[in-house]
């Protein structure tokens, strides 16, 4: 049964949702297991306006993680990477 969020459907998007990445996902791993998901989450949306500044509260693992990441990989488009953004960033996700 696929269950409607919006426009999609949980059918399209859940083989995505198996997919990891080695970088990553140990860095995730972490941060549930300390239960710091709320915490990252606040501060990722406070930076998201600023892609050079990471607070020095993060936790070292997803600070570790963003720096190892700044740099885009040659075949990364920004446009269409900004427009991907835009069509999955949700209304409430927005600051005020």
């Amino acid at each position: 049964m696929s269950v409607a969020h919006g426009r999609w459907t949980d059918a399209p998007l859940e083989p995505s949702r198996l997919i990891g990445g080695p970088v990553a996902d140990p860095v995730i791993t972490a941060v549930f297991a300390n239960n710091e998901a709320e915490t990252v989450n606040r501060m990722l949306r406070s930076i998201e306006a600023n892609e050079h500044i990471v607070p020095a509260e993060m936790p070292d693992g997803v600070e570790d993680y963003l720096n190892q990441t700044s740099v885009w990989p040659e075949w990364a488009d920004p446009e269409k990477i900004r427009l991907g953004q835009r069509l999955f960033h949700s209304p409430e996700t927005k600051s005020a």
